[in-house]
């Protein structure tokens, strides 16, 4: 049930995102953002992004299985649970097409549509896990 809402949730807000022309708001957003940009920042905000990467995700996998293998558990179904994750968002990226902001200003450019994140969905599926 609470996976339910949680997709109708999901549903409703990509909806949204994707019905209204949201790139006034996310220049606004970008815009704060940048106003408190400074090196410390920087830093903490790379390092996050990089937690959120594949040679990072892929390496605590494999390490993570190999606890658990030691333990006499398997954990297959958390490589299931990330590669399910990837398939939802190219999916997702596919059927929205959402245009990426602006990125004058970004710390890592990247050219695949923005909604959703890949580096959110990943991050929420492997420490969440």
């Amino acid at each position: 049930m609470l996976a339910a809402a949680l997709a109708t949730l999901f549903g409703a807000l990509a909806w949204a995102i994707v019905a209204t022309d949201v790139a006034p708001l996310d220049n606004e957003i970008s815009s704060a953002v940048q106003s408190f940009r400074n090196p410390i920042l920087t830093d903490f905000m790379r390092f996050a992004t990089y937690l959120a990467s594949w040679q990072v995700v892929v390496g605590g996998l494999v390490a993570l299985e190999m606890v658990l293998l030691s333990a006499g558990r398997r954990g297959l179904w958390i490589a299931a649970l990330l590669i399910g994750d990837e398939i939802i968002v190219w999916t997702a990226k596919e059927i929205f097409h959402r245009v990426r902001p602006d990125q004058t200003f970004s710390l890592m450019p990247a050219t695949d549509p923005s909604f959703p994140s890949g580096h959110t969905f990943i991050a929420m599926a492997f420490y969440g896990t």
